[in-house]
């Protein structure tokens, strides 16, 4: 007799959500010039809640800030820096493909879209499948009228692996991020 679950296998949630996971990215900026960026999860306040800190040595105006996500099987979200609950981007398992999602943070407005599913990406740290993301929000304000148009590679088991804008701004932008390590 066989046993038959209608359940999903866990391999499809997110999962990559725990106190102590470590993610160490090589950035290439536009200016060609590397630096190093680590994202540490270092406090889980409440069920699928999760904080940390992001460290860089990229000479941005900022060393350390905060991050803010929530997290379970089914949604990753990423909230804004400052800590009030505005959504900057979601990621629910179930997007359909192709279709835009919009995300309204004041007057600004984030789009994303999946591109890819189950697409295998190289890093420095491995190879993973991941799916791949398009997002376009505003660059400083929409005043500027300025738009980052970038990819992110998304593991449900490992979170960001890679992150490629399109339209660096200055040459002090991200152009790549690079999954170097993790610890998990």
């Amino acid at each position: 007799l066989a046993m038959y679950s209608d359940l999903p296998d866990p391999a499809f949630y997110y999962s990559f959500g725990k106190q102590g996971n470590t993610w160490n990215y090589l950035i290439n900026k536009k200016s060609t010039d590397t630096c190093m960026l680590q994202q540490k999860i270092s406090d889980v306040p409440s069920d699928g809640s999760f904080n940390g800190t992001v460290a860089n040595s990229c000479g941005w105006p900022w060393q350390h800030k905060l991050f803010y996500w929530y997290l379970d099987p089914v949604m990753y979200t990423m909230f804004d820096e400052s800590g009030n609950g505005a959504v900057a981007a979601s990621f629910p398992i179930d997007v359909t493909p192709g279709r835009v999602y919009t995300y309204i943070h004041g007057s600004d407005t984030t789009q994303v879209t999946l591109v890819a599913r189950y697409q295998e990406v190289t890093v420095p740290a491995g190879n993973y499948i991941c799916s791949k993301y398009r997002i376009v929000e505003p660059a400083d304000s929409v005043k500027s009228g300025n738009k980052t148009d970038y990819f992110l590679w998304i593991s449900n088991q490992f979170g960001i692996i890679k992150k490629e804008v399109t339209t660096p701004q200055s040459q002090n932008d991200i152009s790549t991020q690079l999954l170097l390590n993790k610890n998990f």
